[in-house]
């Protein structure tokens, strides 16, 4: 491929949304091959899919200079606009939140499973694994080991 120019040096202060929106334009327009980017348009409507998405985050990222962007901004962000008020820390622009994904309505209350009392281990259970692992790690061989022990006396 050609060789690509370096995006200009855009200082913090003086990246305007405009810039930002010219510069993803400009990023977008070589990534899906579309030319006439504008401001309200959606990069999934463009053509756009995840392994595009990761590349306009790169090049974002690379082009612009940007090492706050995150790779779910351009899904949760996928309008240009809206994208580049992300990248100008303002408020995302009017008309942009009918992009945004719907609210789930919660589901409908599920009735518990039948509870079944488990046999107690003989030995003191953790709360949680993460507390201590070393500790329920051991404590899981030791009870595992157990009932291998009974398995093999009644069998035997």
């Amino acid at each position: 491929p050609a060789p690509v120019a370096p995006a200009a040096e855009v200082a913090g202060d003086t990246f305007t949304q405009a810039t930002a929106e010219a510069a993803i334009a400009a990023i977008w327009s070589r990534i899906l091959g579309v030319q006439g980017i504008g401001a309200r348009d959606n990069f999934f409507d463009l053509g756009g899919h995840s392994l595009l998405a990761v590349q306009a985050h790169r090049e974002i990222r690379a082009d612009l200079g940007i090492r706050s962007l995150g790779i779910t901004d351009i899904f949760r962000f996928p309008v240009l606009s809206a994208l580049a008020a992300k990248l100008v820390g303002q408020p995302m622009p009017a008309g942009t939140a009918a992009n945004a994904p719907a609210p789930v309505a919660p589901a409908a209350p599920v009735a518990p499973a039948p509870q079944v009392a488990a046999p107690q281990p003989a030995l003191a259970q953790v709360a949680h694994p993460s507390e201590d692992r070393a500790t329920y790690r051991t404590e899981a061989m030791i009870r595992r080991r157990q009932l291998r022990a009974e398995r093999l006396t009644r069998a035997g």
